[in-house]
């Protein structure tokens, strides 16, 4: 005869906010562990890039037309105007695949993974060397930095491979 493990008020919560489906597909993490983790930080940038930063011409914002919204008549500091938007999405991009690889990193995940930060790293060096379009920023190597560290803290990755 199979037993099964008691319900935890943790697994109880889990099921309330989230479809099956969903739990299926991201075992332990509930839905505001996706919306923390993904979704508010995309909004966030999105948010910086409408309100605070010049037209840009190639965007997403772009296409919404969010770039025709007044801009803030106040300023904010331009590591948050230009670094932080960066940082969040890369922030937002390692979560979502953490949560599909579910928090277990390996020789296959790692891949996964780091491929994002590490074409960021890249791209932002070979900026430095005008080897690549745009204009490098130490401080987009420190919100990458930022981003991908918090990212595997808060989401508890086991180092196994």
């Amino acid at each position: 005869m199979r037993k099964t493990q008691p319900k935890t008020a943790k697994n109880a919560t889990c099921k309330k906010c989230c479809p099956n489906y969903l739990l299926d597909f991201c075992g332990k993490y509930c839905m505001n562990k996706i919306l923390l983790r993904v979704v508010l930080p995309l909004v966030l940038g999105i948010f910086i890039y409408a309100f605070f930063r010049k037209a840009l011409g190639f965007t997403i914002i772009d296409f919404w037309g969010l770039n025709e919204l007044p801009k803030a008549s106040f300023s904010i500091p331009n590591f948050v105007k230009y670094n932080l938007p960066d940082g969040l999405w890369l922030y937002a991009f390692m979560n979502a695949i953490i949560l599909v690889w579910k928090s277990e990193l390996n020789s296959k995940s790692a891949i996964w993974i780091f491929t994002i930060p590490t074409i960021g790293f890249l791209t932002e060096l070979l900026q430095a060397k005008q080897l690549f379009i745009g204009t490098y920023d130490v401080m987009d190597l420190i919100a990458y930095a930022t981003a991908m560290l918090l990212s595997l803290n808060q989401c508890k990755i086991k180092f196994f491979f």
